[in-house]
C-alpha cells in the first residue's frame, strides 16, 4: 500500500494574511515609484486588490494618465521608543509598531514594579522605521530609569496617526 502524505491544510485565515501582505508589498513598492500593475504583477496580487488597498490605506492623487502619488500613508505611526539611552520618534509600520509597544508596555511594568523580567523577552531586540533603520531596544535598567526620570511619561501619548 502506497499511501501519500497529506500536506496540511492551510487556513482560510492564513490565506488573508498572505494575501494582505503581498498587497501591502505591494502598496510599498508603488510607495517608492512603481506603476501598480508593475507592483501587483511583481507581487502576485490583482490589480483592483491593489487599488483597493491603496484606496483603503493612503491618501492618493490619482490623475488620469499620471503617476500616482501618495500624499498620506494611513499605515504609518509615529511611535516615541526608549532606545540608545534616549527617547526616539519613529516613524513605523503597523507589525513594527505592534513590537514597538509591546516593548513600551513592558517598560511601563518594569518602572512600576522595578522587575527587570519585563524586559526580558526584549533583550537585544530592535525595531525598523520606515526608512529601513534599525533602532535597538533599550533594556538596562538604569538607562531606563534615567530616561523616564528625563520625560514626563504621563503627558507624552506614545503613538500617533500621521496625517
Amino acid at each position: 500500500m502506497n499511501q501519500q502524505l497529506s500536506k496540511p491544510r492551510t487556513t482560510r485565515a492564513e490565506l488573508q494574511r498572505q494575501a494582505t501582505e503581498r498587497a501591502r508589498a505591494a502598496f510599498q513598492a508603488v510607495e517608492q515609484g512603481a506603476s501598480i500593475r508593475q507592483a501587483a504583477k511583481e507581487h502576485h496580487v490583482g490589480r483592483e486588490r491593489l487599488s483597493a488597498f491603496i484606496r483603503d490605506h493612503a491618501e492618493v492623487d490619482w490623475k488620469p494618465g499620471t503617476k500616482l502619488v501618495i500624499t498620506s500613508n494611513r499605515l504609518v505611526k509615529e511611535a516615541r521608543i526608549f532606545s540608545k539611552g534616549r527617547m526616539r520618534t519613529v516613524m513605523l509600520y503597523p507589525e513594527e509598531l505592534s513590537r514597538a509597544m509591546k516593548f513600551m508596555s513592558a517598560v511601563g511594568r518594569f518602572l512600576n514594579t522595578n522587575d527587570p523580567l519585563q524586559l526580558k523577552g526584549f533583550q537585544g531586540k530592535s525595531v525598523t522605521d520606515v526608512s529601513g533603520k534599525r533602532h535597538p531596544l533599550e533594556t538596562s535598567p538604569n538607562r531606563l530609569y534615567e530616561i523616564s526620570a528625563a520625560n514626563d511619561l504621563d503627558v507624552i501619548p506614545l503613538y500617533k496617526d500621521v496625517v
